[in-house]
């Protein structure tokens, strides 16, 4: 009885991807847990202030997806909640997430300065003042309607008689 149920209870493993250069990772679940601790723990050494958009948003990628990890053992449970690609994928992305890190750190990106606010000033005044059209001008035969999904359509006089007209001669 025990043999008839172990092929149902055993987690299932994946023969092959099915894309090119992405083999099979039998020990997916494992890779992608030490990767989302490795990137915890590299946001932490390298750094990165608190609050910074990068800092939170990768946080909260990698607690995201080792939750769901740890939650089940199928990969296709753990593909279907993250929806971003196959395991073997996933694993590509975190990898390069670790690598990316260092280089943010490096970077700064979140500090500014002020030849950065100028700049950005001076671009949003360029990009609303593009051209000299005023503020307040609609442009003539433009119509503001709102649509409730229902078709009504208005013809003259002279359009229905048309197509009464269209509508009685005989099709060839």
């Amino acid at each position: 009885m025990f043999r008839a149920c172990s092929k149902l209870l055993a987690p299932r493993v994946k023969t092959m991807t099915g894309i090119v250069g992405f083999p099979a990772q039998p020990r997916w679940r494992e890779m992608i847990l030490m990767l989302c601790d490795d990137g915890l723990n590299k946001l932490d050494s390298c750094n990165i202030p608190k609050g910074t958009f990068f800092r939170t948003s990768n946080e909260n990628n990698f607690k995201y997806i080792s939750q769901v990890c740890r939650s089940t053992d199928d990969y296709q449970v753990v593909e279907d909640t993250l929806n971003r690609g196959q395991v073997e994928e996933i694993i590509v992305l975190l990898e390069d997430q670790l690598d990316l890190i260092p280089k943010v750190a490096e970077w700064r990106a979140w500090e500014i300065d002020a030849d950065d606010v100028k700049y950005e000033k001076d671009e949003a005044i360029t990009l609303e003042y593009d051209c000299d059209i005023p503020k307040d001008h609609i442009p003539p035969k433009m119509k503001f309607l709102q649509w409730n999904g229902v078709y009504e359509t208005e013809f003259t006089p002279e359009e229905v008689k048309q197509m009464q007209a269209a509508a009685q001669q005989p099709q060839q």
